[in-house]
């Protein structure tokens, strides 16, 4: 099928077609930078310089220049690229490289945005974007689309140009579809989690760890509370900025799940005040008087700030298996 043909191709990595098309006209564009008042050129400065990253990456992949898209990724052997499907996860340049290579050969793909947030670090040496968007694909003659969320985290290179780090591309999942899918045995188990600290991030690596460890408070107390903070969920709709997610009350009524998590991938700027962490949480506990188990994919970004490492961004997934992509296709 033409479907099958297209996601094949589009969904190794969504980096890959993050715009297969000429730009569109967002819905909502979140320019920010850290800090709660920062001046207006800051702003712009910081939204033109990772759109500009973005729409170049576009321009490449339409002219299928895959030296110039590749090269808007860091060369740092630490570098981790997730995609949406369990064994998609991409650790060091050389494995994502090969991906992209081959996922090019087999053609475009048309790409909507939707929505696109940025944030750049105090001191300019780092980034994050999130974008929403759809992957349009023909079926028999009906368009459809599958809605898709991609986090891609820079580091400024030695030329001076902001490269991508890392990148984290999911499918959102409803709720009351992720407790369906786990009772009945459906949802897929990502890969393990290559546990990588980097030779400077110890630091950070302490802060991750205390994160998981003191649970709901430890999450509001490690978590910046900038208007350009952006946590994401795994359900559509599941985003707080920084001041939504501290006022956010204690969950309570709700299944009482049991987080367990894997190893994690810290990757530490060379300036040592940007990072993030990737790893893997198992959730165990009781739905509606039935044992469910829920594995999700989790990548946060750090900033270091005046007191400590600070989350400036995170998004959580669960890893959906490439037959099954079909019931969350919608219409536009």
């Amino acid at each position: 099928m033409m479907a099958s043909r297209v996601l094949r191709a589009g969904l190794v990595l969504s980096a890959l077609v993050l715009c297969a098309c000429p730009p569109q006209k967002t819905a909502q564009t979140t320019p920010t930078t850290a800090g709660s008042n920062p001046p207006p050129a800051a702003w712009r400065t910081g939204r033109l310089e990772v759109m500009a990253e973005v729409e170049d990456l576009d321009d490449a992949l339409i002219k299928g220049d895959v030296a110039r898209y590749l090269n808007h990724f860091s060369p740092d052997p630490s570098s981790l690229m997730l995609g949406s499907a369990p064994n998609e996860l991409y650790l060091g340049p050389q494995a994502f490289a090969d991906t992209i290579k081959s996922s090019l050969s087999r053609g475009g793909i048309l790409v909507r945005q939707s929505d696109v947030a940025t944030y750049m670090a105090q001191d300019g040496s780092a980034a994050w974007a999130y974008v929403e968007f759809d992957v349009m694909v023909n079926q028999n003659g009906q368009i459809s689309a599958l809605p898709m969320r991609m986090s891609l985290v820079f580091e400024r290179g030695p030329d001076g140009s902001l490269k991508i780090a890392g990148g984290h591309t999911s499918v959102a999942v409803k709720n009351d579809d992720l407790f369906s899918r786990a009772a009945a045995g459906m949802l897929a188990q990502p890969a393990p989690m290559i546990e990588r600290i980097g030779p400077n991030a110890n630091d950070l690596y302490q802060t991750v760890q205390a994160l998981q460890a003191g649970g709901f408070d430890a999450e509001r107390r490690l978590t910046a509370t900038d208007p350009g903070v952006l946590i994401v969920g795994t359900a559509p709709g599941e985003r707080w900025t920084g001041a939504d997610f501290a006022a956010e009350p204690r969950p309570s009524g709700q299944p009482e799940l049991k987080p367990t998590y894997s190893q994690a991938h810290v990757w530490e700027s060379g300036r040592g005040t940007f990072g993030f962490a990737t790893y893997n949480v198992t959730l165990t506990g009781d739905n509606a008087g039935k044992p469910v188990t829920i594995t999700t994919r989790v990548t946060e970004v750090y900033e270091k700030r005046p007191d400590g490492w600070k989350r400036v961004h995170a998004q959580s997934s669960v890893p959906i298996l490439p037959a099954d992509l079909g019931s969350f296709m919608v219409q536009r």
